[in-house]
């Protein structure tokens, strides 16, 4: 339901969520995931934009977390990416979402 993209953004969000205390670069990140390292570098520049990931250019830098990872949900990840808001009906299949009956 959700694309490629959206999928390696999660996955991304995963490794640095596995290591939420030091910056990871992007090559890094691209190797464990299995997506290539220069789209994935811009995934996680977009990521910075929105507040998720925060970077550090540099010896040390790279991509860190901008809060803790249950602070982050998957709506956080993959909105900027797939625009979810704008689809029609509930993202996980069900009849409808709201405030009252979320998904899980």
């Amino acid at each position: 339901m959700i694309s490629k993209t959206a999928l390696h953004t999660v996955k991304a969000v995963v490794a640095l969520a596995e290591r939420p205390e030091e910056f990871q670069g992007a090559s890094s990140i691209a190797e464990r995931i299995g997506a290539p390292q220069n789209y994935l570098g811009k995934l996680l520049q977009g990521l910075v934009q929105t507040g998720v990931v925060v970077s550090q250019k540099g010896k040390g830098g790279g991509f860190q977390l901008a809060r803790s990872p249950e602070q982050i949900s998957l709506f956080d990840v993959v909105e900027p990416v797939d625009h979810v808001s704008r689809w029609e009906g509930c993202f996980m299949g069900n009849v409808a979402c709201s405030s009252v009956t979320p998904c899980a």
